[in-house]
């Protein structure tokens, strides 16, 4: 090889080595705004999804104000339960049923500093509670119904579908006319049942 020709290939080389830096630092900073292009769309996508979830909940009826208002518009909830000659097959009614269970969160009593369970809230708050037990003095069971007794008097029998037959020995104080809980041994269970309104077969107790 001529001492021109490999005078010109050296000169090349030098040349490419120094171009080769600002062709990495383009690279470098294509990639770096096409990532903050990237982050940037995405924060805005999920402002935007997080917004309109947030007003989708707030527009949104509780499930059990929709049951209300719908039993409301067809006139099932209007008034209690008023009784006549009790047929054999029963009365049929419908009803809003929801379910509790002995735990504190339904039955609310609180543990006090002396470690006894105690009423929560309400006219005998402070006073102790018998947990398990109805307002009636009964073990709580399945089968045990709580209703409000100027409504559903206590001993009233009652067939519930997807619950079996129970009767009325305990009440509430957020039950209120055509309402009554169904009892279960465990918070879950009961939460699970949630809130339905059936037409329910009745018999009232004996008089």
């Amino acid at each position: 090889m001529s001492r021109s020709r490999l005078t010109r290939y050296v000169i090349a080389l030098g040349l490419l080595m120094a171009c080769l830096p600002g062709c990495q630092h383009v690279k470098k900073t294509k990639r770096s705004l096409s990532s903050y292009r990237f982050v940037d769309t995405t924060t805005e996508r999920f402002t935007k999804r997080t917004e309109l979830a947030a007003k989708l909940e707030e527009a949104k009826p509780s499930f059990q104000e929709t049951v209300i208002q719908r039993n409301l518009q067809e006139k099932r909830i209007q008034a209690p339960v008023e009784y006549t000659e009790s047929v054999r097959d029963g009365k049929k009614t419908y009803l809003t049923v929801t379910a509790y269970c002995p735990c504190a969160t339904c039955c609310g009593w609180r543990i006090n500093r002396h470690g006894n369970p105690v009423y929560n809230y309400g006219s005998q708050r402070g006073s102790r509670k018998k947990i398990g037990y109805t307002s009636t003095g009964t073990k709580a069971d399945i089968g045990t119904i709580a209703a409000d007794p100027r409504a559903i008097p206590y001993g009233t029998r009652l067939e519930i579908p997807g619950y079996g037959y129970g009767i009325v020995e305990d009440t509430g104080g957020a039950l209120r006319g055509n309402h009554v809980d169904i009892f279960f041994h465990s918070h879950r269970e009961a939460m699970r049942w949630g809130v339905k309104n059936i037409e329910v077969k009745l018999w009232p107790p004996a008089r």
